[in-house]
């Protein structure tokens, strides 16, 4: 278990911390530093929350940001993680005063060992294919990012969980939007000790980790045709898991919003998680990633273990995996 204590939060201008990445692909010798463990996320972080097109069904959607997007984004240099959370709809009665915000469909976790490392988001080809393609399944897309400190894994459980994780029924996403009026320092320092608290409040839980985001400006990530102004700006986001959802259910009831809307006008909102898939672990490509999930189960079923071979997938894709 980590816990997070209150301290002094470094807020960077805004977006500085991904705009000014850019600078340091040119530099030679970069070596990241600060990896965690195999198997568990950085903690220098940008989450994307992502709104689909309404034309798309959900399974559609699902099925492109995996398959399609997703296994393109891996192509990116830099990821030491990259998680999608695939979100149901909103559990109606437990937000806390929510507002009119902008629907969302998934969530996108990308994690870093350093500040160094996040340059290939900023500068890689990739990336500009990446914005292109936004259009044919998104509807919305809002960038987030934290920097070192700002993404904290509260309760971690061992071992750590599979690239495929097919059981998230006890799997909630959270995020938060401060009040009018309140500055971010402010939220971040209540925030910060609300989430300290959490794994005494909430010994049940399996795992728990929270972001807390540097100040949100909806041009630093232009994506053509795709909206990025959300109806409302969250600024933070927590992840619980629970082996039964009722265990992580509780702790947003008995701890998460009762601490954090002890200040009037706090929004809370919740959503489950109805699949979580890992398509970068431990600073390369998963199979998953690379092939895509159809592929992936097919390999699985079949026992067509020389699929995942190095050779093999540097002979597809120029690389090798997990």
């Amino acid at each position: 278990m980590i816990n997070a204590t209150t301290r002094p939060r470094a807020v960077l201008s805004p977006w500085r911390w991904l705009l000014a990445v850019a600078t340091l692909a040119a530099s030679p010798g970069v070596v990241a530093e600060g990896c965690p463990a195999a198997g568990f996320p950085g903690d220098i972080a940008t989450i994307a929350l992502i709104e689909k097109k309404p034309a798309l069904d959900r399974a559609d959607f699902r099925d492109y940001w995996r398959d399609i997007h997703g296994v393109l984004a891996v192509r990116i240099p830099g990821f030491w993680t990259y998680t999608q959370y695939h979100l149901g709809d909103e559990i109606p009665g437990l937000s806390a005063n929510p507002k009119a915000a902008t629907p969302i469909h998934g969530l996108a976790e990308v994690t870093y060992c350093s500040e160094q490392a996040m340059a290939g988001l900023a500068s890689s080809a990739v990336t500009d294919l990446i914005k292109a393609d936004e259009q044919n399944a998104f509807a919305g897309t809002y960038l987030h990012g934290t920097v070192r400190g700002d993404s904290v894994t509260l309760v971690a459980e061992s071992p750590a969980r599979a690239p495929l994780d097919t059981d998230t029924e006890g799997t909630l996403i959270v995020l938060v939007a401060r009040p009018a009026g309140e500055s971010a320092a402010s939220f971040g320092a209540r925030f910060e000790a609300a989430m300290a608290a959490l794994p005494a409040a909430c010994p049940t839980l399996l795992w728990a980790r929270r972001h807390l985001f540097q100040p949100y400006q909806a041009d630093a990530w232009q994506a053509p045709n795709v909206n990025h102004d959300p109806l409302v700006i969250h600024d933070a986001a927590l992840e619980l898991r629970g082996s039964r959802r009722a265990q992580a259910l509780g702790c947003v009831v008995d701890a998460v919003i009762p601490a954090l809307t002890a200040r009037p006008g706090t929004s809370v909102n919740v959503y489950p998680v109805a699949g979580r898939y890992q398509m970068v672990r431990d600073g390369r490509p998963t199979l998953l990633g690379l092939r895509g999930l159809p592929a992936y189960r097919l390999i699985e079923r079949l026992g067509a273990d020389n699929q995942a071979s190095p050779a093999v997938l540097r002979t597809l894709y120029g690389t090798g995996h997990e």
